[in-house]
């Protein structure tokens, strides 16, 4: 998440985790839901999220 909140300028720890702690539930929901893992965006295919993801 750090990397594509770079992309924006707003990569704060302290507003990475606000954003996490508010949407925790939603995001927990979201992984449930598509079987992910909480490391999931770290590596696609080889590829760091920042490449495969633009914002």
């Amino acid at each position: 998440m750090k990397d594509l909140l770079k992309q924006v300028g707003k990569a704060t720890q302290p507003k990475i985790e606000a954003v996490l702690k508010a949407e925790k539930e939603a995001i927990e929901q979201h992984h449930r839901e598509h079987g992910l893992g909480g490391r999931h965006n770290r590596v696609h295919q080889g590829e760091s999220i920042s490449n495969v993801v633009k914002l």
